[in-house]
């Protein structure tokens, strides 16, 4: 977060765009956990053109790739709406915005990588195991 601009946009435009992510099977299986509970692998002609269309005008509008943490998201409409709300922004709130979700792709990303590390964490979701 304080690293120079030109470090933090190199850094965002690394992240594939929501319709690079979301419409590329192998990209989609990276994400598995987030793609099965907003069943992303079922969206259908609509739904993939509205993404599309979202991601250029994103791309057109603010020079960077539209991303957005789907950890938050619960429903795939959402991801749409939040995008063209996003479109509202000033280039300076978008890039801060960017950034916010850099952090949290990477909180999660992070937090999946060690959950088996971390006894306690590990055994407050093992009470949980027998309700799903």
């Amino acid at each position: 977060l304080t690293a120079p601009r030109e470090q933090q946009d190199a850094l965002i435009r690394d992240y594939p765009s929501m319709a690079e992510l979301l419409l590329d099977a192998e990209a989609l299986k990276r994400e598995s956990g987030f793609a099965g509970s907003l069943a992303l692998e079922g969206m259908d002609d609509v739904e993939q053109e509205q993404l599309r269309d979202l991601s250029d005008q994103y791309h057109q509008r603010f020079s960077m790739p539209f991303v957005a943490c789907l950890g938050r998201m619960d429903s795939r409409s959402q991801i749409v709406t939040e995008g063209l709300r996003r479109l509202e922004n000033s280039p300076e709130q978008e890039h801060l915005q960017l950034l916010g979700e850099v952090v949290e792709i990477s909180n999660d990303r992070f937090n999946n990588l060690i959950a088996d590390a971390n006894p306690v964490a590990a055994a407050w979701e093992s009470k949980f195991d027998h309700l799903g």
